[in-house]
């Protein structure tokens, strides 16, 4: 995708929007994710496992799994290890679907 006077080659308009969107999830879920283990390591507050279960499922699913892996946090936990690459997998689906039909 280039981006050149105002328009990203290859991509359509209508899909603009929508890429904005999951770039933007993803990011903040990846930063949610290294909050989350900065928090664990002084033992403050921690962001809730339903709270990053979540935003993998609505569609960050890419950045937690980064973050996991870049951070080396929730690596152990069976809702992450097999829960994630799932909601990847689904996220990638559903992202196929919108932007072929749409």
């Amino acid at each position: 995708m280039l981006k050149t006077a105002g328009y990203w080659i290859g991509v359509r308009k209508s899909k603009q929007p929508l890429i904005m969107i999951l770039l933007i999830l993803n990011i903040m879920s990846l930063l949610v994710v290294g909050y989350d283990k900065r928090m664990a390591r002084t033992g403050s507050w921690r962001v809730a496992e339903s709270t990053l279960l979540t935003l993998g499922l609505i569609g960050g699913a890419l950045g937690i799994y980064l973050g996991m892996h870049l951070f080396r946090h929730k690596t152990r936990h069976p809702k992450f290890i097999y829960g994630i690459p799932f909601y990847l997998i689904a996220n990638v689906a559903i992202y196929y679907f919108l932007f072929t039909i749409l």
